[in-house]
């Protein structure tokens, strides 16, 4: 009689032990797949900012222009207020 008990036990507990690994299992393999998206897209992102500073370098320069200098003579329009 006592055998049959364990016996029950041990099924019980090897089912309890198979449904923890496998849960942790999905767990493990969620938190994986999430830490891929965030890989995958940091990796679009800087790819995007590459392809930029790529496009900006190939830019001619803007053409520098001089500014005039202010005079006292005449008096910008916020100082005319």
């Amino acid at each position: 009689m006592n055998i049959r008990v364990i016996r029950v036990l041990l099924v019980v507990l090897a089912i309890v032990v198979v449904s923890a690994a496998t849960y942790l299992f999905h767990q493990s393999d969620t938190a994986l797949s999430n830490d891929r998206a965030v890989a995958d897209s940091l990796r679009n992102q800087t790819r995007t900012l590459a392809a930029l500073i790529a496009q900006a370098a190939k830019r001619k320069p803007a053409k520098k222009t001089r500014l005039k200098p202010c005079t006292r003579s005449s008096p910008s329009p916020i100082m005319a207020k």
